[in-house]
């Protein structure tokens, strides 16, 4: 937390441990894992089933009620970077039929064709009823162009499923803090608009060299603001081997390159009216034997793996941040 400060950091991000809670000058995010966990964080169950709302109930009473009057907690991330490019209408109609996922499917689908006759001919296949259609799944004469856009339209169901019950859950024990989205990695339009009476702010996460280009067309679609939940530079002359990771095989020479693109990326993300904020990615460097469970062995800390810090780079986050407040004000400015 020393280096935080020195850094001009503000506040922390989700992963950060629970100590830092107590710390009254540093506000923090809370990640949940309400429908995922670390090491499973792209696979969602079925948003319908009981088992589901019980997790995401019991999970948002034990995490939340606790921190419902912390003056020092920012708000909630509810997972952590789903994979929203799942096939999920395929995924829900293989589930047994007495699944309520699947019967939420079945459901889509009759409201949007009316009769099997209607969907057949669109998909081009000779299902018996709409209970049928998971045989035809597989079928070589099946309409891609057709089921990939029932596909893209029932995305927008899932993901407002997903958004009400973890918004809800979260509203039942602490109605005083932000929801912070789900620390997002992609975001298809369906879910962008579907989060919209849910989420008050997008957390996207970016590593390239500039912040996501897509932030503008988030904001101008929901009228959210913005930030970005994590990015990260690494170097080589951290003698890491900086093979695994977002920002795998991709690292600058040295440190003084590592924080000149720091303070390119902040000022950047900051000089747009609608971002609020950011969280670098990660304060201490990952072993060079690499993490468990996935190997990831980068230069992402401020500090190294034995705690010593990036002064070249620690001395450039507090100028930079010691900037930003004042940028960001005449961000809106024409």
């Amino acid at each position: 937390v020393s280096t935080q400060s020195t850094g001009g950091f503000n506040s922390i991000g989700g992963w950060s441990a629970a100590i830092v809670e107590n710390q009254p000058s540093i506000y923090y995010a809370h990640l949940l894992d309400l429908g995922t966990t670390w090491q499973q964080h792209s696979y969602l169950p079925d948003l319908w089933a009981q088992s589901t709302l019980t997790q995401v109930d019991t999970i948002a009473k034990k995490e939340c009620l606790p921190r419902a009057n912390h003056t020092n907690l920012l708000g909630y991330q509810t997972d952590n970077e789903l994979d929203w490019d799942q096939p999920f209408l395929r995924i829900y109609l293989q589930y047994t039929p007495t699944a309520p996922g699947f019967q939420r499917a079945i459901q889509f689908l009759q409201e949007k064709y009316k009769v099997i006759s209607a969907l057949n001919t669109a998909w081009r296949i000779n299902a018996a009823s709409f209970t049928d259609i998971p045989k035809f799944l597989n079928d070589p004469s099946l309409n891609q162009n057709a089921f990939g856009n029932d596909q893209y339209e029932f995305l927008g169901i899932v993901a407002t499923q997903y958004f009400k019950i973890t918004t809800e859950a979260i509203k039942r024990y602490d109605t005083n803090h932000l929801i912070l989205g789900a620390r997002f990695s992609s975001l298809p339009d369906p879910v962008l608009l579907a989060l919209i009476p849910y989420v008050d702010v997008i957390d996207k996460h970016g590593y390239d060299i500039n912040p996501p280009s897509s932030l503008d067309h988030y904001y101008k679609v929901t009228g959210k603001p913005v930030m970005v939940g994590e990015f990260s530079f690494t170097a080589i002359d951290s003698n890491m081997p900086n093979t695994i990771g977002a920002r795998a095989n991709n690292p600058f020479a040295n440190q003084n390159q590592r924080a000149e693109a720091y303070k390119s990326y902040a000022t950047k993300l900051i000089s747009l009216p609608y971002a609020i904020g950011y969280h670098w990615w990660q304060y201490a460097d990952e072993p060079s034997s690499g993490r468990w469970p996935d190997g990831e062995d980068s230069n992402y800390g401020i500090v190294a793996i034995n705690d010593d810090p990036y002064e070249v780079l620690t001395q450039q986050m507090t100028l930079t941040n010691s900037m930003l407040e004042n940028l960001h004000k005449g961000s809106g400015k024409q």
